[in-house]
């Protein structure tokens, strides 16, 4: 068939491929969210930074991380990894809520669920701000992954 296009059909076809892979792409980070990472400095010159990754790529790229990496996971706290995952797991189906807020001073933490998301919000006395979005999803498998890493490896 390929070969029975004129340069025209050649070029719509590719044109057609190139948006129904944007659409696909799309689609997948829509169904799993993102994970959304941004800095601000409000210094003069200071520096932001912001990032979004599709969360689609935690699970997987979690599978890769050898056990050797959560060797130093403190041997107290492994007994709770399950309780971790499972506290995760009910954390999709709560309702919006702020889960911890600490005021400092000028410092303030908010951590808070926000639809399919996990939000932390950090504002230093000095300026500088963060904010990290993180779906729940991707929190139970890097539980997952941690619980079923074999200590000691």
């Amino acid at each position: 068939m390929w070969n029975r296009l004129n340069g025209f059909g050649k070029f719509m076809a590719v044109v057609i491929l190139a948006v129904a892979s944007i659409f696909f792409a799309v689609a997948i980070a829509y169904c799993f969210g993102t994970v959304n990472v941004r800095v601000d400095e409000s210094k003069p010159g200071g520096n932001h930074f912001a990032i979004a990754v599709p969360s689609a790529v935690i699970p997987i790229g979690m599978q890769f991380v050898p056990d050797q990496v959560f060797k130093n996971i403190d041997p107290e706290v492994r007994p709770y990894l399950p309780a971790i995952r499972a506290a995760a797991e009910e954390l999709k189906k709560c309702p919006d809520a702020l889960l911890v807020e600490v005021r400092d001073g000028k410092d303030h933490v908010m951590i808070r669920k926000a639809g399919r998301n996990i939000v932390i919000d950090v504002k230093s006395s000095d300026g500088e701000e963060v904010h990290v979005s993180v779906p729940v999803s991707s929190l139970v498998s890097v539980a997952e992954r941690m619980e079923t890493a074999q200590p000691g490896s």
